[in-house]
């Protein structure tokens, strides 16, 4: 009897050490993730700032070829810049626990305006034309209008 108490002493020991110790290394790869995604963003907000100011002539004046070009460089970084704030998330999610809500309520052409605004340089330069037929009595969604447009 002594025996199998000591055998079920010791699991839950280690079973609690293994569970504490994962959660701290859980925490710190999260930490890192967090450190590792917010040193690639800061170059990245860098280069679109660049590419922004591009686009409305603060350089100079850009040919109207070129500024389709620089437009298009624009949505592309925008997108890296949504794939890093995605995988911010999800490391916030899975690693911390931490993921905060910024719900708010939006009208949902808002949202589907501003996620067309996104893509349409390139829906403009593939000559895809979107149409968007929405009710007008569509209730208002709550929602992170971020994460949404974003998505």
């Amino acid at each position: 009897m002594a025996f199998l108490i000591g055998v079920l002493l010791g699991v839950c020991v280690t079973s609690a050490a293994a569970f504490f110790l994962f959660g701290a290394y859980r925490k710190k790869r999260g930490r890192f993730l967090l450190f590792a995604i917010h040193e690639i963003n800061s170059p990245l907000t860098m280069v679109n700032m660049t590419i922004l100011n591009l686009a409305n002539g603060l350089f100079g004046q850009i040919d109207k070829d070129q500024l389709k070009w620089i437009k298009m460089m624009r949505e592309q970084v925008g997108r890296l810049s949504g794939i890093m704030a995605e995988l911010r998330d999800v490391t916030h999610l899975e690693l911390g626990h931490d993921l905060t809500d910024a719900a708010e309520t939006t009208p949902v052409s808002e949202l589907v305006s501003n996620a067309l605004g996104k893509v349409q340089c390139g829906m403009d330069q593939s000559q895809i034309e979107v149409k968007v037929d929405l009710p007008e009595n569509l209730p208002d969604v709550r929602v992170d209008g971020e994460r949404t447009v974003r998505t």
